[in-house]
């Protein structure tokens, strides 16, 4: 009987030592206490925020108190999740309360912290049936309050696809869309004037036929940040940046190999210096030791490394590109 105790208790500190190195608990700080650490690119507290789901665009608000993300599982659509830091601790992950029925995916918050954009497939009249577009919408926040979500306006909101939302500090908006032409994503701006938005494509220095999407733009408008199929990279697709002078864009430059890989790097987001993308690279790749029983293999495929995507973080100086 000593001894089956002995076992027991052995199996239990093995399970907790190995639960608690793969879920590292968050800090309870703003920003998840990830600014200014210098560490190298990391997944986003796995087994915690990431998990054996796909993890995709993350954004926390101006004060680092509320991190809101998008979960995904294969092609099922996706949810848009929240974590708050509410009496000196971070809540456990919640579904937000305007994602729910028609879900949504790829947050931003605006620079002053008081909307929330995101993409979603949800009707825009509630009459129309015949449309079954994706649109860009917005809530309000105040603190941890969300609001109803909002359309933006149909001069933006087209019968076509706008995907993932970007707003500067003047209300532009920036966004991709599909190019009919050249049967790419391109990314556009759209400018409100008088009573609706004047929406045009970025130049060609921006834009090719390779495909430029997911696109952050900074709140003074003088760098943007995106991911492109375009040659030269270091894998699918990578992560680049562009920055704003004399009167236009400068030609892109490849964020490096300390955040991009052989794998796909989209979905960024600054929020004080974090960058946090959506990659699908993997810690430990697939190898035959992942096969050896079913036990491994379904371990390995429940697990955050499993090859769907995550949310990477990493620290990043912008001027250290220019």
């Amino acid at each position: 009987m000593i001894q089956f105790n002995k076992t027991i208790l052995i199996l239990l500190i093995i399970l907790f030592h190995k639960f608690t190195c793969s879920a590292q608990a968050i800090p309870p700080s703003p920003f998840f206490g990830l600014k200014d650490k210098k560490e190298a690119s990391q997944i986003l507290f796995p087994e915690l925020i990431c998990k054996n789901t796909w993890e995709t665009k993350g954004t926390f608000s101006p004060d680092g108190t509320l991190f809101i993300y998008t979960v995904q599982w294969l092609y099922s659509g996706g949810t848009l999740m929240y974590v708050k830091l509410k009496n000196g601790e971070w809540t456990t992950p919640e579904i937000t309360p305007f994602s729910g029925e028609y879900g949504g995916v790829d947050p931003i918050f605006s620079p002053d912290g008081k909307k929330i954009y995101f993409t979603s497939r949800r009707p825009i009249d509630e009459k129309d049936t015949t449309r079954d577009d994706t649109n860009l919408w917005y809530v309000e926040v105040s603190g941890h309050t969300f609001g109803t979500a909002k359309a933006l306006h149909h001069s933006l909101n087209t019968a076509d696809n706008e995907f993932h939302t970007s707003v500067s500090n003047r209300g532009t908006i920036f966004f991709h869309t599909k190019n009919e032409s050249s049967n790419s994503m391109d990314i556009y701006k759209a400018k409100w004037t008088d009573d609706q938005y004047l929406v045009e494509p970025l130049d060609s220095v921006i834009n090719t036929s390779h495909g430029e999407f997911d696109v952050y733009i900074s709140p003074d408008e003088d760098y943007l940040i995106f991911s492109s199929n375009r040659p030269g990279g270091f894998g699918s697709t990578d992560l680049y940046i562009s920055f704003y002078e004399n009167g236009q864009w400068q030609a892109p430059i490849n964020l490096g190999d300390k955040i991009n890989t052989s794998s796909s790097e989209y979905a960024p987001c600054l929020s004080s210096g974090i960058l946090t993308y959506a990659s699908n690279r993997m810690l430990e790749p697939w190898s035959s030791e992942n096969k050896k029983d079913y036990q491994t293999l379904m371990q390995k495929i429940n697990s955050f490394d499993n090859q769907t995507n995550n949310i990477w973080w990493i620290n990043i100086d912008v001027d250290h590109y220019r």
